[in-house]
């Protein structure tokens, strides 16, 4: 990849393809996921963008990294932002879920039984009364 205007394309394309996933993503865990894939260093479409800076020739080198780098920053607070709005829905939806009603009745407690020192005298009673 020597040219940038190839990087540019990819990197509208790597843009495109970011914001119209993470409109579909419903939980923060497939976030983390698709973040993953992006923007991992080994496996990662922008973690491979940085591997080909080896290609690039010298003078271009300055101007690749700080494209690279500007799509990285710009990802990584897209995900947050998504990350943030799906991990406070999830919240809310389990403090929902777990929340008590205390206008309820309370559940009466069962009946227990005597203590067994209790027990024996009450038999010594019967036994000598």
């Amino acid at each position: 990849m020597a040219d940038l205007n190839e990087l540019s394309s990819k990197l509208i394309a790597i843009k495109d393809e970011i914001t119209s996933r993470l409109n579909d993503i419903a939980s923060s865990k497939a976030v983390y996921e698709y973040r993953k894939t992006l923007m991992d260093a080994k496996n990662g479409q922008i973690g491979s963008l940085m591997k080909e800076m080896g290609k690039i020739p010298n003078e271009l080198k300055a101007e690749y990294g700080k494209k690279v780098n500007e799509i990285k920053n710009w990802a990584q607070a897209q995900f947050d932002a998504v990350d943030a709005r799906l991990k406070e829905a999830e919240m809310k939806k389990r403090y929902e879920s777990e929340s008590i009603d205390v206008t309820l009745p309370s559940v009466k407690p069962a009946k227990g039984n005597l203590h067994p020192n209790t027990q024996v005298r009450n038999q010594k009673v019967d036994i000598f009364g």
